[in-house]
């Protein structure tokens, strides 16, 4: 059972290979905070591979038929399973896998049903209405089916439950459509997105060194090589301002361990021995601000 679901799993990664699917349409819009337009890229282009089975992500997934569950107790509707993978009908790099299909006696229209489990610290996220990385996953694929209306349910911290109903918004799918269309046609024309600073991890495993090889860079570097001489020397100067304000607040400390500000706040000035099976036993204190 568990290769079947393996094998599953990598069909599933091969097929959002060929199109852009709900999870990708955040990242091309810069909202995503767990990948770049550039990863992105990398991923479609197999240039980089998909990481899509982690604990955290397996848990998701598990949970999913628990919220799907909460829904229909919550909402009385009903849902079904939509199996595989949908595509739009005029544009065939538009794809989506959909959670679950609504089916709402009320409402005249069948409807999309956005599933997800949070954890505990992700609970703000849903303080007003759903977070508005779900809602554009929503939105892709009321585009994709075609469908007027949908729900983004969640399960925070594995106890509360949240929904919110969320109707299409034309001239958002019209806007992301967009958006989509011009980041698939860097795909195809293999032609890569602008780097960012989320991507330093990513362009060292990205490209393989050649030993030896010399290029002449771009006019562009001149303006890059200042902005990074620039940035380096502000933050050379700011860590001296810091290492100064530093050397008073420990000098002003002397033996005391604490120290209160006088407008709130303190800060402590603590001992700690660092063990001997790393280097040789030494004994050192950290300053530390806390505002209690």
């Amino acid at each position: 059972m568990e290769a079947q679901l393996s094998q599953d799993r990598s069909a599933f990664l091969a097929e959002r290979q060929r199109g852009i699917g709900g999870s990708d349409a955040p990242v091309i819009l810069g909202l995503s905070t767990w990948k770049t337009p550039l990863e992105l890229w990398a991923q479609k282009t197999g240039r980089a591979r998909e990481i899509d089975d982690n604990p955290i992500l397996r848990r998701g997934r598990k949970l999913e038929a628990v919220v799907v569950s909460e829904y229909e107790e919550e909402t009385g509707r009903t849902v079904e399973t939509r199996e595989g993978q949908l595509t739009h009908p005029d544009l065939p790099w538009m794809i989506g896998h959909v959670d679950r299909v609504i089916l709402d006696a009320n409402r005249d229209s069948l409807g999309v049903l956005e599933a997800k489990a949070a954890n505990v610290f992700k609970i703000r996220e849903w303080d007003d209405e759903a977070p508005l990385v779900a809602q554009v996953q929503l939105q892709h694929y009321l585009a994709v089916m075609g469908y007027p209306w949908g729900s983004v349910a969640g399960l925070l911290g594995g106890l509360e439950f949240r929904y919110q109903d969320i109707d299409a918004n034309p001239e958002f799918i019209a806007n992301l459509i967009e958006r989509e269309a011009a980041f698939w046609k860097l795909v195809q024309d293999d032609t890569p997105p602008e780097p960012c600073a989320a991507d330093a991890s990513l362009l060292s495993r990205l490209f393989e060194a050649i030993e030896g090889q010399s290029i002449t860079l771009p006019d562009d570097a001149i303006a890059w090589d200042r902005q990074r001489l620039e940035a380096s020397a502000e933050i050379k100067r700011l860590e001296e301002l810091k290492d100064d304000a530093d050397a008073k607040l420990k000098y002003a400390l002397g033996t005391a361990e604490i120290g209160l500000l006088p407008g709130g706040g303190k800060y402590t000035f603590k001992s700690t021995t660092r063990k001997s099976y790393t280097v040789a036993e030494t004994t050192f204190r950290t300053l530390r601000r806390s505002t209690k």
